[in-house]
């Protein structure tokens, strides 16, 4: 084998792969930029505070353009009508869906639909139709 013809060639194939590598990749973040993920995944309040801001509804639109289309908020009930209705009308402005919550039941150990209560079943729906 001829030496000089083997570091030509190596160079060549070197800088063919080396350009090809930043054309592509160049191309893929491209076509990556504000395109949705596969999947509907969730995110919630806070995830994004230092990227979005304290607003959850800022938050919200920071995920948006990150690719997420949908929210989870486990303290929504908590929330004042206001609040929810802000951001309600955020997640129909941007196309989002509105993902689990969690209906107030009286806390983890203050009720088990599993024990078959009656109570235990009064609470739930209470927090059911508090919700709804």
């Amino acid at each position: 084998m001829n030496r000089r013809n083997f570091v030509r060639n190596s160079m060549l194939a070197g800088v063919s792969i080396a350009s090809a590598t930043t054309v592509f990749g160049k191309e893929n973040k491209t076509q990556q930029k504000d395109k949705p993920f596969n999947l509907d995944y969730a995110f919630h309040d806070g995830m994004f505070k230092n990227h979005g801001g304290n607003d959850f509804t800022d938050q919200i639109k920071f995920a948006y353009d990150k690719g997420f289309r949908s929210i989870e908020d486990n303290g929504m009930t908590g929330r004042s009508v206001e609040q929810q209705t802000k951001i309600g009308e955020t997640l129909v402005k941007l196309g989002m869906k509105m993902g689990v919550f969690v209906v107030p039941k009286g806390g983890n150990s203050a009720n088990s639909l599993a024990a078959g209560k009656k109570e235990y079943i009064d609470i739930f729906l209470q927090g059911c139709r508090q919700s709804v």
